[in-house]
C-alpha cells in the first residue's frame, strides 16, 4: 500500500508540477488551521482545569 502511495506521489509530482505545488500548500494550510484550533482550544481550557487556580471576589 506504502508503495503504490510512494509511487503516485513521486509520478504525480514529476508529471504535474503546479496542481502538486498547490496540493501542497493546501496540505499546509489546511494542517496550519488544523493546529491552531487545536492550540486555541487546548490554551482556553487550562485555566478551567487548572486545580490551583484562584477564584475571583466580585467588586
Amino acid at each position: 500500500m506504502f508503495d503504490a502511495l510512494g509511487e503516485f506521489l513521486v509520478t504525480f509530482s514529476g508529471s504535474y508540477p503546479l496542481p502538486w505545488a498547490l496540493f501542497v500548500m493546501a496540505v499546509v494550510a489546511g494542517l496550519s488551521l488544523v493546529l491552531f484550533f487545536f492550540w486555541e482550544v487546548v490554551f482556553r481550557l487550562l485555566p478551567a482545569l487548572n486545580p490551583f487556580r484562584r477564584r475571583q471576589r466580585g467588586g
